[in-house]
């Protein structure tokens, strides 16, 4: 992940998702951002597993979250 914070305050997070044991990319993960336990912004990586969001508001975690391989 690289995690980049601008004087705006915007906060731009990209990066890929693959699997630990083959190394290979994961198409469809959520990624949420939350903010006082509510969801404030979802994004699903794409087809090679790259993913990017960028948001304007103070975040508390992210949430990276899959069911199963296709």
């Amino acid at each position: 992940f690289i995690p980049v914070i601008t004087f705006g305050q915007t906060i731009s997070l990209k990066g890929q998702v693959i699997d630990f044991f083959s190394e290979t990319e994961i198409k469809g993960v959520a990624i949420g951002f939350y903010k006082d336990n509510n969801l404030i912004k979802q994004e699903y990586t794409d087809l090679n597993g790259n993913f990017e969001l960028v948001i304007s508001e103070k975040i508390d975690w992210i949430e990276f979250s899959f069911i199963g391989y296709v």
